[in-house]
């Protein structure tokens, strides 16, 4: 993944929830590890807006002295009206927007598939338990109470 690059990370909101509740995938960009948007508000730069100079320093001495600290990349994540936030994504879980699109599309489809298919089977099972109980001594004897007859 380069600067610039839209991305997923395979999660969007109301995963747990009912699959017609589910919103597209949250939406990302790569930053490049030296934009000042991606070192703010972080343990580095506590305040909002650092320096793009003192940042490219950090990365620098972070390049230099602590090997393999900069394995993450940075990732501006769009969370529509929650705003816009940065993380730190390792590059393996992330993968282009437009694939993570069509998974959801094609998961989402194949979950309410499977929703639909037990929720016919219990049905099925509703009316074989319903005939069950209503040709049972107990059956008979609501009908009766009820004053239905047989």
């Amino acid at each position: 993944m380069k600067p610039g690059d839209m991305v997923g990370a395979r999660r969007w909101p109301y995963f747990s929830a009912h699959p017609d509740c589910w919103q597209p995938p949250w939406k990302g960009v790569v930053l490049a590890i030296e934009d000042p948007r991606a070192w703010a508000k972080t343990g580095a730069f506590p305040e909002k807006d650092p320096s793009p100079e003192a940042v490219k320093a950090h990365v620098a001495y972070c390049r230099a002295n602590i090997p393999n600290s900069l394995k993450s990349v940075p990732v501006m994540w769009d969370f529509g009206p929650h705003g816009q936030h940065c993380f730190w994504e390792q590059p393996e879980n992330l993968r282009r927007y437009a694939d993570d699109y069509l998974t959801w599309i094609s998961t989402r489809e194949r979950e309410v598939l499977r929703l639909a298919a037990l929720r016919s089977d219990s049905q099925a099972d509703l009316v074989v338990f319903r005939a069950s109980r209503s040709a049972s001594p107990a059956g008979d004897q609501v009908r009766e109470h009820l004053g239905l007859g047989q």
